[in-house]
């Protein structure tokens, strides 16, 4: 499993205290596009697969 270790910051939390969803979800997409770099097939790999047009 990856693992990708970073802070909560204060901009990313509700008045409750708590990360909004929207902050979550994009903590999933950084980590999701870190594992995909790590593994060899991120942005920089599926834009050379791209075929033209």
């Amino acid at each position: 499993m990856y693992q990708w270790k970073d802070r909560a910051r204060f901009s990313e939390m509700g008045e409750d205290g708590r990360m909004t969803l929207t902050a979550l979800m994009n903590v999933f997409q950084d980590c999701a596009n870190f594992q995909s770099d790590s593994l060899g097939v991120g942005a920089e790999y599926l834009a050379a697969k791209k075929g033209p047009g």
